[in-house]
């Protein structure tokens, strides 16, 4: 790692870096309208939380997150 590129900031500055400069996309992602209620809808027919993650290049525990929410 190179100190160089390192800074102070906020957590917040930190999830703002790394929205801008993609550096981590998997835990930021952003669903669109109505993905949301397809993952209910998959995970309701029985789809593994893991195999919805996949397909919405998504951490899995994202996925139990939102289904438990809707409950």
């Amino acid at each position: 790692m190179n100190p160089r590129h390192l800074y102070l900031g906020t957590q917040e500055d930190n999830i703002h870096d790394m929205m801008n400069d993609g550096s981590n996309p998997r835990c930021l992602k952003k669903f669109e309208d109505g993905d949301r209620e397809a993952i209910i809808i998959l995970a309701a027919q029985g789809i593994a939380h893991r195999v919805i993650a996949d397909n919405y290049s998504v951490d899995r525990s994202t996925i139990s997150r939102i289904i438990r929410r809707a409950a």
